[in-house]
C-alpha cells in the first residue's frame, strides 16, 4: 500500500512519466499485454518490457492469467497485485438505504453490506456509516487510514469544490453539510464525491450494456439524467446531472420547485404510482402487490410493481404504462438533441419491457423525417443501484489517475 500511494506523488510522476502512463493504462484496462501497451503509446516491446520488468520488480505490476487476442495468440496479462491498495466506496440512495463496498487493487469484492436506516439527520446517518464501515475493515484487518481513499455516492446537488452536501432526499439539511470533511476526520483518509447518476452512467459505459458506445444516454425514474458523450461523463461545470424534471410539459399543475407550473417531475412523478397504489392495499382493494408487502405499511417498489404486473395486476399495468407514455414524449426530444448511439432505463424495465421500454420504442417512430435515417437504440440498464457502492469504490484510484 505505501509503495503504490507513491505513485501519486507530484514528483514521482514527473519522475517516472512513461511508468505512471503505463501503469494508469492497465489500471484502465485490466489483463493489458505487452503488446498492446506497445501499440497504444508506439513504443518499443523492448522499451515497455523493462519499464513493465521494473514496475513488476517494485511490486506495483504483476502478470495475471493468458487472454486471448484477435490474432489468436494468448499473451500475459498485467494487472495490478491485490493487496495493491484497497479502498471503500458507500452510496446513500433510495431514502433510507445505505450500501457500503470494499474492493482490492484488482475491482474485487471482500466485503459489502447494506442497510437501512429510518434517519435523515446529516450527522447521525454519517457517524452510524462510519462506525459500519470501521467494524467492516476490522473484519479484514485493514486500518481506515491505510485505505487508498473512499468514494461516496449521493442524490441529490452536491458543491464538488467545497464538498458539501446541498440538497438531497437522503439527508436533512439546514445549512450545507460538509460531508466530504466528517468522513475524512473521522477515518483519516481522502474522499471523493460523485453524482449517483453520473456513476450509474459510468458503471454502465465500462461494465454494461453500454460498453463500447461513445455517445448514450441514462435515463434515472427521478428524472436525472446521465449523459456519456466521445466517451465522456458529461457533469456540467458544477458537476449536476441532468435535471430533465424541469422540464416544463404543461400549464395547468401547481408551481414546482423553481416557481414554474408543468413540470415533468410534477406532473408525471413515478411515486404518484406507488402513492395510488399504496392507498389502495391501505383502503384494503384489490391488488397483487399485497402479496410482496411484509405489512399493509411497507413502502411499494418498482420491483413490487413489476412482480404484480407479471401476475396479471392489470391496474400497476396501466398506471406503469401511462407514467412510461408521457416519458417518452420527453425521451423524443432527448433523441433530438443529443442523437445518441442509446437511451437506456433502468435495469427493472427489462422486466416488464411491454410496460416500459416498449412503449418509448413505438413513440421513438416520430424521431426524424422518414428520409433523414436518424436511429437511437431505447435499451434496459444493466448497471443499478446495487453497483453504486462498488462503482463509489473505484473513484479513488479513477480520481489519482485522472486528476
Amino acid at each position: 500500500m505505501t509503495i503504490f500511494k507513491e505513485i501519486f506523488k507530484e514528483e514521482w510522476k514527473k519522475k517516472n512519466k512513461g511508468a505512471f502512463r503505463l501503469l494508469k493504462s492497465v489500471w484502465k484496462h485490466p489483463g493489458i499485454s505487452r503488446h498492446e501497451l506497445a501499440e497504444e503509446f508506439e513504443l518499443s516491446k523492448v522499451a515497455v518490457t523493462n519499464t513493465v520488468n521494473n514496475l513488476i520488480q517494485e511490486g506495483l505490476l504483476e502478470e495475471g492469467g493468458s487472454s486471448l487476442s484477435a490474432r489468436g495468440r494468448r499473451p500475459v496479462s498485467l494487472r495490478f497485485p491485490k493487496s495493491a491498495f484497497h479502498s471503500a466506496g458507500i452510496s446513500f440512495y433510495d431514502g433510507k438505504k445505505i450500501r457500503i463496498s470494499i474492493i482490492n487493487a484488482q475491482g474485487e469484492i471482500l466485503a459489502e453490506k447494506e442497510v437501512s436506516l429510518s434517519s435523515r439527520q446529516s450527522d447521525i446517518k454519517c457517524d452510524y456509516t462510519i462506525s459500519m464501515l470501521k467494524e467492516m475493515l476490522r473484519e479484514k484487518n485493514l486500518e481506515s487510514s491505510s485505505l487508498l481513499g473512499i468514494g461516496i455516492s449521493i442524490t441529490g446537488i452536491m458543491d464538488m469544490n467545497k464538498g458539501t452536501v446541498i440538497s438531497s432526499s437522503q439527508f436533512e439539511l439546514e445549512s450545507e453539510f460538509h460531508i466530504r470533511t466528517h468522513f475524512e476526520n473521522a477515518l483519516g483518509c481522502r474522499v471523493w464525491l460523485i453524482n449517483f447518476t453520473h456513476l450509474l452512467t459510468e458503471l454502465e459505459s465500462r461494465y454494461g450494456n453500454a460498453k463500447g458506445m461513445s455517445s448514450f444516454l441514462y435515463f434515472e425514474s427521478t428524472f436525472a439524467m446521465g449523459i456519456c458523450i466521445n466517451g465522456k461523463i458529461w457533469k456540467g461545470h458544477q458537476q449536476h446531472a441532468g435535471e430533465i424534471g424541469f422540464l416544463q410539459i404543461a400549464d395547468n399543475s401547481k408551481a414546482g420547485a423553481d416557481g414554474r407550473t408543468g413540470l415533468l417531475m410534477d406532473v408525471h412523478p413515478f411515486y404518484k404510482i406507488t402513492d395510488r397504489i399504496q392507498a389502495l392495499v391501505a383502503a384494503k382493494g384489490n391488488t397483487i402487490v399485497r402479496k410482496y408487502m411484509k405489512s399493509d405499511k411497507d413502502e411499494v417498489t418498482a420491483e413490487m410493481l413489476i412482480a404484480a404486473i407479471k401476475e396479471g395486476d392489470f391496474l400497476c399495468a396501466e398506471l406503469l404504462s401511462s407514467h412510461f407514455q408521457e416519458i417518452s414524449k420527453v425521451i423524443v426530444n432527448m433523441a433530438y438533441i443529443f442523437n445518441p448511439e442509446a437511451i437506456f432505463f433502468r435495469p427493472w424495465t427489462a422486466e416488464c419491457k411491454e410496460c416500459t421500454i416498449d412503449i418509448v420504442k413505438r413513440h421513438m417512430g416520430h424521431y426524424g423525417v422518414h428520409h433523414w435515417g436518424l436511429k437511437t437504440e431505447i435499451l434496459s440498464a444493466s448497471c443499478g443501484n446495487e453497483k453504486l457502492a462498488f462503482g463509489a469504490a473505484l473513484l479513488p484510484a479513477d480520481s489519482l489517475f485522472e486528476p
